[in-house]
């Protein structure tokens, strides 16, 4: 396990260089975001590896699979928020514009990411708070459950198709 870790740390250091390094995907300012952007989850990382005990382990790793869901949902959300995410950049230069078929995969992708990583983050946070004792650990089973599945599926669908293809304009016709 502990030969895990440092291959895990080894990994990710040699992508966090091979990032800084390769002007093809950070150009301008993009070396400093990527550092402002580790510090927080580094400076975390080492508090809680420090301070958290081995039979707290379960619940940290709960809410790092829980935060990382959120993080899934809000990449989503951004990217269905930036104008700019119909045309392909490289080095800060523009390369040029997806094609409609592009744009329909990058449109599932993106509603499959805020809908997992919503589960992910409210599933996590119920086992967190279950494992701590907070709430109750016996299962609460609703009535029609079914229903309510078939319920919020159909609900999720409606209203993806409604954010792609509302209004005036689709999704897929936004301009900056």
């Amino acid at each position: 396990t502990h030969t895990d870790s440092i291959d895990g740390i080894i990994g990710m250091l040699c992508l966090m260089f091979g990032y800084w390094f390769d002007t093809n995907y950070t150009y301008d300012h993009g070396r400093w975001l990527i550092a402002v952007c580790i510090a927080p989850g580094l400076l975390i990382g080492v508090i809680s590896a420090v301070k958290v005990q081995m039979t707290g382990l379960p619940e940290m790793v709960g809410m790092y699979n829980g935060f990382g869901g959120l993080a899934a949902a809000l990449e989503g959300i951004g990217l269905y928020l930036d104008p700019s995410a119909t045309s392909f950049f490289r080095a800060g230069d523009y390369v040029m514009d997806q094609t409609s078929s592009m744009l329909w995969v990058q449109a599932i992708a993106m509603i499959l990411s805020i809908v997992i990583g919503c589960m992910t983050f409210t599933g996590s946070i119920v086992a967190v708070l279950k494992l701590h004792g907070t709430i109750a650990s016996k299962p609460h089973i609703i009535p029609y459950r079914w229903f309510c599945t078939l319920l919020m599926a159909s609900g999720i669908i409606v209203f993806s198709v409604l954010a792609f293809n509302g209004g005036d304009r689709t999704w897929n016709q936004r301009q900056e």
